[in-house]
């Protein structure tokens, strides 16, 4: 099977361009790559990013929208994605169902047991084996799209549109998101610059590749075993052990997207957005397995995979 990593963080942060870079080293080394994003990534899909994007649509209420992003998705996971990752593809998605748990359900308050529900059945249970979100302040974000703007190098959506403190409660979903499954996610400094931050994703993805002993290149076999970790994508799962199973007659297992949906139900945290933020940020940087000790194998070995770039 495939590799699935998807892309995550504001407008702005630099998402299009680093999964772009990530994309061409992955093929340099060899490796079968598609490239793909959300809303869209089928011709059916694009059409619907169409109508999701248009400024003019200001009408759309909540609802309709959760469920116009769920169908894109729903057609990308069938079309395009499952049978990628059943020909051994590594799939790189620019923004998934992480999305939609911040922007619908915090940025939006949707009711977030209805949204795990709706994922659920658009995606089949489908969870990437990574997500790496790049973090930027709203303002610095929202900042960099008007320059994009001005200099016809980028478009300004309908959620671009919004106030900045729906982009805010998005961002600390995201970061919900991050601190209840630290294990899959990876929280990069999206104010870095293009070539320090391609650096850190090289650094993060290779470290992934040993930790869960994936070959470095196609031609090459892993590189030794993955000491009991199940990373299979067809069956949904996540490597976090430490998840909460049941035995094969003590009823149907939970989901890992209605797994996280109760995960990052627990009472927020009080005080302002800043200092919430800060402490999520903090618990996720101090329990991340790329800082752990779990991760044994050398930085000699990974750099048999990304040489990173000199400074």
């Amino acid at each position: 099977m495939g590799v699935f990593i998807t892309f995550e963080g504001p407008d702005g942060s630099g998402k299009t361009t680093q999964i772009g870079l990530l994309a061409d080293r992955l093929r340099a080394i060899g490796h079968d790559v598609l490239l793909t994003r959300e809303p869209g990534g089928t011709a059916i899909g694009d059409q619907i990013r169409a109508v999701l994007h248009d400024v003019d649509n200001t009408a759309m209420v909540s609802e309709a929208e959760i469920l116009l992003y769920s169908a894109s998705r729903a057609q990308l996971v069938g079309q395009v994605i499952r049978p990628a990752l059943g020909r051994g593809t590594i799939v790189l998605s620019d923004r998934y169902a992480a999305s939609t748990i911040a922007y619908q359900g915090y940025g939006r308050g949707l009711d977030l047991d209805s949204l795990g529900k709706i994922t659920e059945f658009a995606t089949g249970g489908l969870v990437p084996n990574m997500t790496i979100y790049l973090d930027l302040p709203v303002e610095d974000g929202l900042k960099r799209k008007k320059r994009a703007m001005a200099l016809h190098a980028g478009e300004w959506n309908r959620l671009d549109q919004e106030t900045v403190e729906f982009h805010r409660r998005a961002r600390e979903g995201y970061l919900a998101l991050a601190a209840a499954d630290p294990i899959r996610w990876c929280i990069l400094d999206a104010r870095r610059s293009v070539e320090e931050l391609q650096g850190e994703i090289r650094e993060a993805v290779e470290r992934f590749w040993c930790y869960n002993s994936l070959p470095l290149t196609k031609s090459e076999p892993p590189i030794s075993p993955n000491s009991g970790i199940d990373f299979s994508i067809s069956s949904g799962s996540s490597p976090d052990s430490s998840r909460p199973t049941t035995s094969s007659n003590s009823g149907p297992r939970s989901s890992p997207i209605s797994w996280l949906i109760l995960r990052i139900q627990r009472p927020r945290l009080r005080g302002s957005f800043s200092s919430r933020s800060a402490s999520i940020v903090s618990s996720v940087k101090s329990s991340n397995w790329l800082s752990s000790e779990r991760m044994t194998r050398t930085r000699e070995m990974s750099r048999l995979m990304f040489p990173l770039p000199q400074r």
